[in-house]
């Protein structure tokens, strides 16, 4: 994960966090995190990749979440 923060965000009432995710494929997805404060000025930014991996495939077949995945 990657943070930025570029705004000091003291004594504000309230954010505005929206968070997307841009793409879903084989099993990686990335998340999108934007904070903005009451007038839409950015404050702070992450990033984040992530790895979806199926419970069952983890407790029976951990020797295999490499080659599914291709990590």
């Amino acid at each position: 994960m990657t943070t930025e923060i570029k705004k000091d965000p003291k004594g504000l009432k309230w954010v505005f966090m929206r968070a997307r995710s841009l793409k879903i494929e084989n099993g990686r997805f990335d998340t999108l995190v934007y904070i903005c404060d009451e007038q839409g000025d950015l404050l702070a930014f992450a990033k984040h990749v992530s790895l979806i991996v199926e419970g069952k495939l983890l407790t029976e077949h951990p020797e295999e979440v490499g080659r599914v995945f291709k990590l």
